[in-house]
């Protein structure tokens, strides 16, 4: 091919991103990143040139680099598109990433807040604001997804919340939930009871739930200047207040674990599919990756295996 010669990795990524521009910024980022990496490894060579022996030549420098093995993992699945695009594109016939082997990964134990752990959080939550965060996390939505959420989200009469994306207004901020996924989840009474106080009490023309006046009012007056991460966490003070409140409740953890204690809990009811369906995840492994093992289960499966050792006894 003529076009495989005249194409380099440098002039690949910067046709790749320029190609994309729906890619979120910080992936647009953490990809140009990866080529980096990847042009000081195997050099700028052109990408007909660039074979699994360069796969794994990159794979090896990035563990040279003193990146744990599931980053590494994180770094080649990040390449891997690119290629497939440049195939698409006429520039190679065959992704180099295709056949090349990640690492093994042990899965490390799923860490979810116990029932007593949550009372306690719950207990230490400085005001409705934060009380409503906390549950909507227990109801599986990510953190951007909790401070996104606006008005016209929330259903009182159904009693369903819907995860949708925003449009560039002159009250909001364009924001797309993760993978482009929209949902739609239950909501709970004393939750909803909640959400209608938060909405009563919100300030003529403020949309968004979760957000304190002020901060609102200070975004808006900013939107100009709003990158990708302020759009996902509009409230730049979330994690720090967040652990402080773990700390008074004397509870180790971050916001996600509520994501995942929510969806091992939603295992007891439902189906798998079920559960991936309203986590929006694209991917079912995925799913699984956020599940701990359940208390009921494991003392259901010692009940049926002290019954089956008893037979022998």
């Amino acid at each position: 091919m003529e076009k495989q010669s005249a194409t380099n990795l440098s002039t690949l990524i910067k046709k790749y991103l320029k190609a994309n521009r729906r890619i979120e910024e910080t992936t647009a980022k953490m990809t140009k990143r990866v080529f980096d990496y990847m042009i000081d490894a195997v050099g700028d060579i052109g990408i007909g040139d660039f074979t699994i022996r360069q796969a794994e030549l990159f794979q090896a420098s990035l563990v040279d680099r003193g990146l744990r093995r599931i980053s590494v993992n994180s770094y080649i699945k990040m390449a891997s598109p690119v290629f497939t695009w440049a195939i698409a594109c006429g520039y190679i016939e065959v992704n180099p990433f295709a056949k090349l082997k990640k690492f093994k990964i042990t899965r490390k134990k799923v860490q979810v807040f116990t029932p007593f752990e949550i009372e306690r959080i719950l207990k230490c939550c400085p005001d409705d604001i934060w009380t409503a965060r906390i549950l909507l996390g227990l109801t599986s939505l990510r953190k951007g997804e909790v401070l996104n959420l606006t008005v016209d989200d929330v259903d009182f009469g159904n009693s369903v919340i819907y995860i949708q994306a925003k449009e560039e207004t002159a009250y909001t901020w364009q924001w797309q939930p993760k993978d482009c996924q929209q949902r739609v989840l239950p909501l709970t009474s004393g939750l909803g009871d909640l959400l209608l106080k938060l909405y009563q009490e919100l300030p003529s023309g403020q949309p968004y739930l979760l957000l304190k006046p002020r901060r609102y009012s200070f975004l808006l007056k900013n939107r100009d200047r709003l990158n990708d991460r302020i759009r996902k966490c509009p409230d730049n003070n979330f994690n720090r207040t967040f652990k402080s409140i773990c700390q008074r409740a004397f509870v180790g953890g971050c916001f996600h674990m509520l994501r995942k204690t929510a969806l091992t809990e939603l295992t007891s009811g439902l189906r798998l599919q079920e559960v991936q369906e309203l986590a929006g995840h694209s991917n079912i492994e995925t799913t699984r990756s956020y599940l701990a093992s359940r208390p009921d289960v494991l003392t259901r499966a010692n009940d049926i295996l002290s019954r089956g050792v008893a037979q022998f006894g």
